[in-house]
């Protein structure tokens, strides 16, 4: 745990009023003149960093089993119905599509620890790298969400919203 408090859990939940540890996780981003401010406890910087290495290692290794194919498949699927056209398309865009650079940046940024700011380029960089370990996380069809599934959510909800706050209108209204 990174700092745990303690909390006492409701009885409604089961706990009859008694106390519970709550780890101070966290991962916040807020517009800034130049960017978006990034902080993260750093038990989210070290797990996100090892899912990062894990994604790079995907990304640069061939599908050689069929899980592994099934795998590249959801995170890549076929960009036109055309049996042919989709192959013919993964052929020209291979290296685009297996391109680490973008994660190697977010992995270093998470290896300086926060808090930081990013500009706009290494913005896009954290949306398309934790877009990318959504979809790896993501469960097949008719599966539960999963705890990390939910956290590459709420990391990508966050920087878009950092970076256009007027993204956020309406909730009054709700």
């Amino acid at each position: 745990m990174c700092g745990a408090v303690a909390a006492v859990r409701p009885a409604r939940h089961g706990g009859a009023g008694r106390m519970i540890p709550i780890t101070a996780d966290y991962f916040d981003a807020a517009p800034v003149p130049d960017g978006v401010l990034v902080r993260m406890a750093a038990n989210v910087e070290d797990t996100l960093a090892h899912q990062i290495t894990g994604l790079i290692g995907f990304l640069q290794a061939p599908a050689v089993t069929r899980a592994q194919a099934r795998l590249h498949r959801r995170v890549f699927p076929d960009a036109y119905r055309s049996r042919a056209a989709a192959r013919d398309f993964r052929g020209r865009h291979a290296a685009d599509l297996h391109d680490t650079a973008a994660a190697e940046r977010v992995l270093a940024r998470c290896r300086e620890r926060s808090p930081f700011v990013l500009d706009r380029s290494e913005l896009q960089d954290w949306l398309s790298t934790v877009g990318l370990l959504r979809l790896l996380d993501e469960p097949r069809r008719g599966g539960r969400r999963s705890v990390s599934g939910a956290w590459y959510g709420h990391i990508q909800d966050s920087l878009v919203l950092a970076a256009d706050p007027g993204l956020a209108t309406g909730w009054d209204r709700l």
